[in-house]
């Protein structure tokens, strides 16, 4: 029985608070923004602030001009940036705590792994040993050379050694995910070196490529124990390994196999083969199985430390007890306190645990963009085209066939031979914006003709001659009787403008399975598409006689502005 004596006045006595039962509350995060804005607007002068029409409330400084926003409380970096009691700790302050020592101590245990104490070498010097025992030229010398080099060693002087080591290099370092170091490890630069050091050390290899370094082992006991050894570490530290060391057996095996954990087994079990749906998230579904009793955290016998912080961090899971309830808002707290302590132990652990994969083969999401080789405007395209052959069926009404086909024209062999060209190029950018944009075009002989003609157009179009016009030009609108003046549009020159394309509605993605079926792609990512367009720039203006072309061209050169342009053109010919 727990007593809390007290004295009160002249009374003195203790309390029993066996028997009591708490009930722990917290505002909805809506709420919580609400106080905290409230407390912000509280602590402002009344004459001080206004109410935006977006709702947003805003300070305006007595002092000056400049307008403060008083809105939802900014994020923090540090728990020591909040105004706390100390005379109430919050979790997160031990979580935080337990952060930052836990770095500290991945830190100086992978000093003593790597560089050795006592009678027990490091792996820096277990992989040296094993790697002058390995013949030159081979993938698994390949490997540890590379790994060494990773150290700021030199590369093999041998040609042959060199190329095995750049072979397994080059993957790695390309693969950021893999081999870009994370959390403490950027701390310094040996730290660094630990983490690729040892990323490098997890590729996996079949089996075959280590039968010479098993040998070279079973042939040296003193090796293999101080292997041994260190492998036994990174268990206790993390967690078994997902596959055989080189001492085991299996198909393909690892120099420094990755640890595995939980969420990662729990990945593999739910879509190892399979298709992640979308808007899966992966701590929402631990959490959800652990309290459906599907998955279970507590630690096995074979379990390193990184497993028994995971199982801890679960009971924030189950604070409801038999003397203490929790509502429902206090246990979505919690339940984010798990998250941040899930993500704070896992950055620890990053190095050695196992980088999962799921949903199928595909280790990075696939980008998908809007894929548009000319600007969307299929209806106008097609327009064009049936005006081109309005002109050619009017002018075959008109005049004899052979007229048609037999009349030159520059850049055609006739005109009918020009107009059908052109129907069919801009039939063809028609039918090809139509399908980038996910419509269904009619396949027929004359589409399939006309598509290529565009397409073969399009491979080549900006060294077309007919792009090299100079289309300055002026053009009169109507004459004012009154005034004995033209009203002229000029189109003055052209400027480029960026455009971005975006999805409104995502297009739906299918990746086929192992039986040729058709299923949803989730993995992907979608993103935006920008081109560069162009577009004309015109004028209208008032003149006494309309410029020839060459005339409007000048004055175009000379003042280059739209404004300037129109106000010489009207100077000019109002003064004839």
């Amino acid at each position: 029985m727990f007593r809390e004596y007290f004295r009160y006045a002249e009374s003195r006595g203790y309390i029993d608070r066996s028997h009591q039962k708490l009930r722990i509350s917290a505002l909805s995060e809506e709420e919580e923004i609400e106080a905290a804005m409230a407390r912000r607007q509280f602590e402002v002068p009344e004459e001080a602030y206004q109410v935006h029409p977006s709702g947003e409330f805003k300070y305006i400084s007595l002092e000056s001009d400049v307008e403060v926003k008083i809105g939802p409380p900014p994020l923090q970096a540090r728990i020591v940036d909040f105004e706390q009691e100390d005379t109430f700790l919050p979790l997160f302050a031990l979580q935080s705590k337990a952060k930052a020592f836990d770095d500290r101590l991945m830190a100086a245990l992978e000093r003593i792994n790597h560089l050795g104490c006592g009678p027990h070498p490091g792996l820096f010097e277990i992989v040296e040993r094993l790697r002058k025992l390995l013949s030159e030229g081979t993938e698994a010398r390949g490997l540890l050379d590379a790994a060494t080099h990773l150290r700021d060693e030199p590369l093999p002087k041998s040609t042959k050694a060199r190329l095995y080591a750049k072979k397994a290099l080059k993957p790695f370092l390309e693969n950021q995910a893999l081999s870009n170091p994370v959390g403490v490890y950027r701390k310094d630069t040996f730290l660094s070196q630990v983490f690729q050091h040892d990323r490098l050390l997890q590729t996996a290899l079949k089996a075959d490529k280590f039968s010479q370094a098993q040998e070279c082992l079973q042939g040296n006991q003193r090796l293999t124990e101080a292997y041994q050894n260190y492998l036994r570490v990174i268990e206790r530290i993390t967690n078994p390994f997902v596959s055989p060391s080189i001492l085991g057996v299996g198909d393909t095996l690892a120099f420094l196999p990755a640890s595995d954990s939980l969420e990662n087994r729990m990945m593999k079990e739910l879509y190892g083969d399979k298709l992640i749906p979308e808007g899966f998230e992966v701590l929402e579904t631990l959490i959800s199985r652990i309290r459906a009793g599907l998955l279970n955290a507590k630690p096995r016998a074979t379990d390193g430390w990184y497993a028994h912080q995971f199982f801890a961090s679960t009971a924030l899971l189950f604070a409801q007890k038999s003397f203490l309830e929790v509502d429902e808002n206090y246990q979505e707290h919690l339940d984010k306190l798990f998250k941040g302590a899930f993500v704070l132990n896992r950055e620890t652990h990053v190095k050695q645990l196992e980088f999962g994969a799921a949903g199928g083969c595909f280790s990075r999401p696939m980008e998908v963009k809007p894929r548009l080789s000319l600007e969307p405007l299929p209806e106008y395209y097609q327009r064009i085209g049936d005006a081109y052959s309005y002109l050619y069926q009017q002018l075959a009404e008109l005049w004899p066939e052979q007229i048609l086909d037999s009349e030159a024209m520059e850049g055609h062999d006739s005109v009918g031979t020009g107009l059908k060209y052109m129907e069919g190029l801009f039939r063809g950018a028609a039918a090809v914006s139509m399908s980038e944009l996910g419509q269904r075009v009619e396949q027929t002989e004359v589409t399939s003709l006309s598509v290529a003609s565009f397409k073969s157009w399009h491979q080549t179009w900006i060294a077309d001659e007919d792009l090299a016009t100079d289309l300055r030009v002026a053009v009169p609108i109507y004459y004012d009787e009154r005034r004995r003046n033209y009203r002229l549009n000029c189109l003055v020159g052209l400027l480029d403008k960026e455009v971005t394309v975006s999805f409104v509605e995502k297009p739906q993605v299918y990746c086929f399975d192992g039986e040729g079926q058709a299923q949803p792609f989730a993995d992907v990512e979608f993103y935006e598409q920008r081109f560069s367009s162009v577009y004309p720039v015109t004028i209208e203006c008032n003149v006494k006689t309309i410029p020839t072309r060459e005339q409007l061209r000048e004055i175009c050169d000379e003042h280059q502005e739209p404004e300037a342009i129109k106000k010489a053109l009207e100077a000019l010919w109002q003064s004839l």
